[in-house]
């Protein structure tokens, strides 16, 4: 698709656990045999709804959707805590670090941003949403411990606002760049304007 930009939304943590999300990243290295690609601070993030391919001149429109369905949707407080893995621990490809509290609101989040981008033909979501962050990928599926690795402390923030972000691949990794945000509990806010390169 012409044109076309890799975008999501999503919740990002405060710098303080995203910090506390890379000390969580090397207790898992310990436990895995293999290369993972282990997501960079910055990056760190609870992905609400992912959109492969949309074009920039939709942008404007699903940001005016989302804002819509998200209208009446308040802050909320979260926290992280737990390791796991996609599928499972036996044939891991994703680890992560799982949502102890919040996590039905999240979820409510979602799928109310998966309605708004609907409204653009873009494809619902058909299997159940996990609230998690992505802590690394490995290459194979490799079984790991993930029940040895040492805990860390409950990471508690509040959750006031969703981002949307753009996902450019490079040679070094992924660089996301936020192109709006959206308020919860202020109906009255305006996200960044998004305006389109020519």
């Amino acid at each position: 698709m012409e044109n076309a930009l890799r975008v999501f939304w999503a919740i990002q943590p405060p710098k303080r656990v995203r910090d506390a999300l890379v000390e969580a990243q090397g207790n898992l290295k310990a436990l895995v045999d293999q290369p993972v690609k282990w997501v960079v601070p910055e990056n760190l993030h609870l992905t609400l709804k992912f959109i492969s391919s949309l074009r920039s001149d939709q942008i404007a429109k699903l940001i005016a959707q989302t804002e819509s369905k998200l209208a009446a949707s308040t802050a909320f407080d979260a926290a992280l805590s737990g390791f796991g893995a996609f599928p499972n621990a036996r044939q891991a490809n994703v680890l992560w670090f799982g949502m102890s509290k919040g996590a039905s609101l999240t979820a409510k989040l979602a799928r109310k941003i998966d309605a708004a981008a609907s409204k653009l033909d873009v494809a619902s979501e058909t299997q159940p949403f996990r609230a998690h962050v992505t802590l690394g990928r490995l290459s194979e599926p490799r079984s790991v411990r993930i029940d040895q690795a040492i805990p860390i402390k409950e990471q508690s923030f509040p959750v006031e606002e969703v981002v949307l972000f753009q996902s450019q691949l490079s040679s070094t990794g992924s660089v996301y760049t936020p192109l709006a945000r959206i308020s919860l509990g202020d109906p009255e806010a305006e996200s960044v304007e998004f305006v389109p390169e020519m």
